[in-house]
């Protein structure tokens, strides 16, 4: 992950330049850390596939979590599942939408 740049552009550039505070940032840099940490480089699978991969494991409905479906391996969450992985694939979104508007 290009975690210096993907912050810079977090707090500078998204949201057609109005940007997030430093906390929201950081924040969205660990949710996809969390990711990466568990499936594999970023930016590997970005030129792969877009993080369409990335995605497709991070899908966790409501109805996943009233049956307590489990987590794909490697991913752990404190707290409620479905809120979690929501959170995450919010992490991976941002660094997607990072990706796009850079060509990094």
């Amino acid at each position: 992950m290009k975690r210096e740049e993907f912050k810079n552009w977090l707090i500078n550039d998204y949201k057609q330049g109005i940007g997030v505070d430093v906390i929201t940032a950081e924040n969205r840099i660990s949710n996809a850390q969390k990711v990466e940490n568990a499936f594999g480089d970023l930016d590997e699978h970005f030129e792969k596939d877009h993080l369409q991969d990335f995605l497709e494991k991070l899908k966790y409905s409501k109805e996943d979590n009233n049956n307590s479906i489990p987590l794909p391996e490697g991913l752990s969450i404190d707290g409620d599942y479905y809120t979690g992985m929501a959170t995450l694939r919010q992490g991976v979104r941002r660094y997607l939408d990072f990706r796009k508007s850079n060509t990094n």
